[in-house]
């Protein structure tokens, strides 16, 4: 989808009402998304995502059940090897990501596992 933003910035231009609901522009509120890896976790994707967000707005993601083991050990493979995230990114992107965006999910993990810090 990030390749797609310029499109949809032409979108403001075209439809007024558009302009008037959503002043910010398109590439503003794409900004504001939260992304996932799920099949798009290569160094072309990841890539066209970095020029958009950062890692902080990128979430670990698979499409299990539906997609097959390979692909899934694939996406694990490339998020692990693309050299524009480090590590203190791919800890975002893996896990630290999804529990600040989920804290109901963060206490239950700290509650069970008896550590404080999920992250």
């Amino acid at each position: 989808m990030p390749y797609l933003v310029a499109r949809f910035d032409l979108l403001w231009f075209q439809d007024p009402e558009l302009a008037q609901r959503a002043p910010k522009g398109g590439t503003a509120y794409m900004r504001a998304l939260f992304y996932d890896t799920a099949l798009s976790a290569n160094p072309h994707a990841l890539r066209s995502l970095g020029e958009l967000v950062g890692p902080e707005r990128v979430l670990f993601g698979s499409d299990f059940p539906f997609a097959p083991d390979l692909a899934t050990g694939m996406q694990v493979g490339g998020l692990a090897s693309y050299l524009g995230y480090d590590d203190a990114d791919r800890r975002r992107v893996e896990r630290s990501n999804a529990l600040r965006l989920l804290p109901g999910v963060a206490a239950r993990l700290a509650a069970s596992t008896g550590r404080g810090n999920t992250r």
